[in-house]
């Protein structure tokens, strides 16, 4: 912020007059300043408002920071529906919402990587409260996301989770699920969830129609598993469709194949991430200026 603010007033005007890096200022800063919203949201509000009074700091970094602390308290008092209110760190809310945002500009999907023990199974499970949600897991975590859903979500009525039972007995179980499904009136949702041992018998084709559709949100839990993408559950992975996939690592960037897994993922179409070959031409792993490149690729 005082490195900004020590900007010459031709880098201050070419900030303002351009909304792409007052926004990416903004995306920025809010990354930057919500570690001071960790504890309490009543010391990260003093926090930012003592930088905004600060001397010193430029008009348009102080523009910078009463949006970010304008969107703060906007997230902190909006309502999300289907969450029990006080369920929620600060930080979770905030990619909460920033999920939602994304799922209502129609991306196709988003990475979360917040690191172990922040909370990502709460996270999702506030950002799809009312979505259609299918998540795919390991076998031993499977029954935490349901223990944790009765501490998130309003209506637990018709969560599923599916561990410990023969394959068979499961099909038959989601058949029962999907005509429910036929009846459910506006807004009741149903969220799934199994374990990614499920996903790997891709001859059968049910199962894969019944775990998910068109209009179903799919989360992917310890996600980077996915960039093994000859192994059964990656392709079967591949069969379920999705209005929009959540992949939850906190570990999604190893390196630049890895990263171009992922995004394969989220973009299959996009020749930029097509094949492993093609991309480690474009991004050496040891070439600092390809990765600098990359990173840049990433914030995108």
């Amino acid at each position: 912020i005082r490195l900004l603010s020590e900007l010459g007033e031709e880098t201050h005007k070419n900030i303002q007059e351009n909304p792409g890096r007052f926004v990416y200022l903004c995306q920025t800063m809010e990354q930057a300043l919500i570690k001071k919203f960790g504890r309490s949201f009543v010391e990260g509000e003093k926090y930012v408002q003592d930088l905004i009074n600060q001397e010193g700091i430029s008009p348009s970094m102080r523009k910078v920071l009463k949006t970010v602390l304008r969107k703060f308290v906007g997230i902190r008092e909006a309502e999300l529906p289907g969450v029990i209110e006080g369920s929620l760190l600060f930080f979770q809310k905030y990619c909460a919402y920033e999920i939602r945002r994304r799922m209502e500009a129609g991306l196709p999907g988003v990475i979360l990587a917040n690191d172990p023990g922040l909370g990502k199974t709460r996270t999702v499970q506030a950002a799809t409260a009312d979505r259609h949600t299918t998540v795919i897991t390991p076998n031993s975590v499977v029954s935490s996301w349901a223990e944790e859903s009765g501490k998130v979500l309003e209506d637990t009525e018709r969560v599923l989770a599916l561990h410990g039972l023969e394959h068979s007995i499961r099909k038959e179980i989601l058949r029962t699920r999907s005509k429910l499904r036929k009846t459910l009136d506006e807004g009741e949702v149903q969220h799934t969830y199994v374990n990614r041992e499920f996903l790997r018998k891709t001859t059968d084709k049910e199962r894969f129609s019944l775990l998910s559709d068109k209009e179903t949100v799919v989360v992917h839990d310890e996600a980077h598993s996915r960039a093994v993408e000859k192994s059964e559950q990656s392709k079967g992975a591949k069969m379920l469709q999705a209005d929009f996939q959540l992949l939850v690592t906190a570990t999604p960037f190893k390196n630049p194949l890895q990263f171009r897994r992922m995004m394969a993922i989220l973009k299959p179409k996009d020749r930029r991430f097509l094949n492993d070959e093609a991309f480690t031409k474009a991004f050496p792993a040891k070439d600092p200026d390809a990765l600098r490149t990359l990173s840049l690729l990433k914030e995108e």
